[in-house]
């Protein structure tokens, strides 16, 4: 059985132990094919509203597949979710039909070469990333994209990073488009 490695904090039960325990309830029902999507910013104040549960942990998402069927939760530290049912083009999906491709891609930070043996990197100490972790049957694999990266294209000085072409046309950065407007356009009901 593969099991995935959490932290768990002090205050109780955490987004990581509930995710867990969701995962073992599918896999009792043989499922093997899932995705699972955090959005956690470094250095970023939380946002609060009313309608958000009150903890710094941002929420995690599960994606699986039953059938042919795909489904969506939300899980925050409050509480669990509904599960949705999404529409055949969502995260898993497009993972499944590109994940060989996926799963050699890696977004790069943002750079220019400023002579020929010195590279001129950009970087921030906050910006939000999505962690991706796809797991079929017993194969994990983990992507952490950060949004930095992915949407940074010309430095103060006029230089266009030498890696914004290669970042825009990958498979991840359609991923993270899917992932967004799936989140953009489902509404999550409590259990």
């Amino acid at each position: 059985m593969l099991t995935l490695g959490f932290s768990v904090s002090s205050t109780g039960q955490t987004i990581d132990t509930r995710v867990q325990k969701e995962i073992d309830i599918l896999r009792l029902s043989e499922i093997d094919t899932l995705l699972i999507c955090s959005i956690p910013c470094v250095g970023c104040e939380p946002i609060v509203t009313l309608d958000t549960c009150p903890y710094d942990e941002p929420p995690c998402y599960l994606f699986w597949k039953k059938s042919t069927n795909y489904y969506l939760q939300k899980i925050d530290f409050c509480k669990n979710y509904k599960p949705v049912l999404l529409d055949t083009l969502n995260a898993l999906s497009f993972y499944l039909s590109h994940s060989s491709k996926i799963d050699q891609e890696e977004i790069k930070p943002p750079t220019y070469l400023k002579s020929k043996n010195e590279e001129i990197i950009s970087s921030v100490d906050h910006t939000w990333f999505y962690e991706i972790t796809f797991i079929l049957k017993d194969k994990k694999v983990f992507k952490k994209i950060s949004h930095y990266d992915l949407t940074f294209t010309t430095f103060d000085n006029g230089r266009k990073s030498m890696y914004d072409f290669y970042n825009q046309h990958t498979k991840l950065k359609k991923l993270v488009e899917l992932i967004d407007q799936i989140f953009t356009d489902h509404k999550f009901e409590g259990l």
